[in-house]
């Protein structure tokens, strides 16, 4: 049993001990940083976009039709290719029209030949009626001889240009440039004009997309038919949630309102000549205002709820953590969360590892 000067001297060092141990653990606990990631907020080039849904249109799509009758002989294209205006994409049998062609053109020359002599009868004739030399019927039927000799000139070269015509359609050549479509019929069928289209052209650069917007906000944020094409930047965020890069503005406009939706259809062109934009396509549009007030955007994952609002961790000067409150609008297509009063975007927030610091700590930082 310990007793008098021996118990005192135990519990002085028991106490000593706890304090020692007391100073090693919160200087390690000081030294032991909390460790946090800190970024810039980033200053958006744009208002945040409205979103649409768009359909993609090809500014230029056409049937392939036949014109005329004949079997097919000759298909030169592979369905899928792209083809350029003015390519050859069918042989018809052409015999009968070749035949037609030709058989008018000799026409044509002989009435070529029939018309010279009519019209040195009708001069010789002309000559001897100034003379008193020949009868006064004999004139005019002379005189009748060329103007007929002249209309039946003119009326096969018409019956000729017609015959020519047709013949060129049994040639069929590609209208517009675009990617063409399946081939309905193949080498060996009798094509007539009834028998319908041979096949589709399908142009996709440049290409449309058209959307609806409420007419308040094509009044009130783009400044209607005088401002929608001046205030607007377009983008599109395809299927696989990615953004196309070209920005175009709205090419045209409808000419009237839908009167049970009380919107009005846009239509924007986009070059597309990354082909990422394919006709019956759905897009969502993103709609932004040109003349909107940049504002800084932040990750999600730096605000923290608070009662009333949000606020955020910045770093100040010294490297000690300050509280700010802010006020949030809408979020960036990629995530990123819009703050509108609070930040002016040169500050550093913690973005991650808000929960390990408090206002008035030091953290260790980790920039991104």
């Amino acid at each position: 049993m310990i007793k008098g000067k021996g118990k005192n001297m135990l519990r002085k060092t028991i106490l000593a001990s706890l304090a020692a141990l007391f100073v090693t653990t919160a200087s390690a606990q000081q030294m032991e940083k909390p460790l946090v990631t800190v970024e810039k907020p980033i200053i958006t080039e744009n208002e945040i976009p409205r979103r649409y849904a768009g359909f993609v249109e090809a500014v230029e799509s056409t049937d392939i039709m036949p014109r005329v009758t004949g079997v097919l002989l000759k298909t030169h294209f592979k369905e899928g290719d792209f083809v350029r205006k003015g390519q050859l994409l069918y042989e018809l049998e052409d015999t009968s029209y070749v035949a037609k062609v030709e058989s008018l053109r000799a026409q044509k020359e002989s009435l070529e030949a029939a018309l010279i002599y009519a019209d040195k009868e009708f001069k010789r004739s002309q000559k001897l009626q100034k003379d008193n030399a020949t009868s006064v019927a004999s004139f005019d039927r002379a005189s009748f001889e060329i103007k007929s000799a002249r209309a039946k000139l003119k009326d096969i070269k018409a019956a000729l240009k017609d015959a020519e015509n047709t013949l060129s359609y049994t040639r069929i050549y590609a209208p517009i440039s675009g990617y063409i479509g399946k081939s309905i019929y193949s080498n060996g069928n009798l094509i007539t004009p009834q028998t319908g289209k041979l096949t589709n052209i399908t142009g996709i650069a440049p290409i449309y997309v058209r959307f609806s917007i409420s007419e308040v906000i094509f009044r009130r944020d783009f400044g209607g038919l005088k401002g929608i094409k001046k205030n607007t930047l377009i983008k599109v965020q395809l299927a696989d949630k990615s953004i196309s890069g070209e920005s175009v503005s709205v090419d045209w406009v409808d000419n009237k309102l839908h009167a049970t939706t009380n919107t009005i259809s846009l239509w924007a062109k986009f070059n597309n000549k990354s082909r990422e934009l394919l006709p019956g396509g759905f897009v969502t549009v993103l709609l932004y205002n040109k003349n909107a007030q940049k504002k800084p955007a932040i990750r999600p994952s730096a605000l923290i709820v608070k009662r009333g609002g949000y606020s955020v961790y910045i770093i100040g000067k010294d490297g000690v953590v300050m509280e700010r409150d802010v006020k949030i609008g809408r979020t960036t297509p990629d995530g990123l969360q819009i703050v509108t009063e609070g930040l002016s975007g040169d500050e550093f927030v913690i973005t991650e590892g808000t929960h390990k610091v408090k206002p008035g700590m030091i953290p260790t930082l980790n920039r991104k």
